[in-house]
């Protein structure tokens, strides 16, 4: 776990290292790449940007940004509110993590994440299992 560094939101103050050690060993209890998902998902809010300031009508100024998100710790049953760097620090997860998250987040309709696809399908070039145990029988029967 990284240590935290000065910011905006002063998360040091908020947030002993002791609490934040607890809140990693339970990220990390969790055990699967899902629910690790699904937990990060549940602490971050995704809301549109409060204010947007008129610019000149040159579209190479225009901002593309129209959302905002918000990361949270959790800690003995109530949200605080935190930086992104110190949500990332203390999870010990990557940016790409994160960012790949808030993407499933907003795919889905009622904001949860669905589950990770990877390995489920069989391998195309696999050897079927009757043609298997037709090569064993004839290799057994080899004196």
């Amino acid at each position: 776990m990284k240590p935290l560094e000065k910011c905006r939101m002063k998360c040091k103050e908020k947030i002993t290292d002791n609490n934040r050690k607890s809140i990693f060993k339970e990220y990390w209890a969790l055990g699967s790449y899902d629910k690790r998902v699904a937990y990060c998902a549940s602490l971050i809010n995704v809301l549109p940007k409060a204010t947007e300031r008129k610019r000149s009508s040159d579209d190479k100024k225009k901002k593309n940004r129209s959302l905002t998100f918000k990361y949270n710790l959790e800690m003995q049953g109530a949200r605080i509110a935190v930086c992104k760097k110190c949500f990332i620090n203390t999870l010990d997860e990557t940016d790409k993590f994160i960012t790949s998250t808030v993407g499933k987040k907003m795919k889905t309709i009622g904001g949860s994440t669905y589950s990770d696809r990877r390995g489920r399908h069989v391998p195309p070039h696999k050897t079927d299992e009757k043609k298997l145990i037709e090569i064993r029988k004839h290799i057994h029967s080899i004196p």
